[in-house]
């Protein structure tokens, strides 16, 4: 192997790790992103039905809680799913 065969090898590879470096820190403000707002609005219907229905909101801890298990699972169950794959080519499809 030539030597400008080994440079240009080790500039993909490079190439090649700045892109997935960049890649997993887009997926993981992504997945970050959708899990506050699958949180939020969880809590926020909650909140708002409590309030319509008996006109104050609770004080417990425990919806809040299973806010955020619901948005957590819905971010694990998007990984499942391989919707993250931003650049891939199912994604694109």
């Amino acid at each position: 192997m030539s030597t400008d065969a080994l440079y240009r090898s080790a500039g993909r590879s490079s190439a090649v790790a700045r892109f997935q470096r960049t890649q997993a820190f887009w997926v993981v403000t992504v997945a970050t992103v959708e899990m506050i707002v699958v949180t939020a609005c969880a809590y926020g219907a909650f909140a708002a039905y409590t309030l319509s229905a008996y006109g104050t909101l609770f004080r417990g801890t425990d919806y809040a809680w299973t806010s955020l298990a619901v948005g957590v699972l819905y971010v694990v169950l998007c990984f499942i799913d391989n919707q993250y794959d931003l650049l891939g080519p199912e994604w694109n499809e």
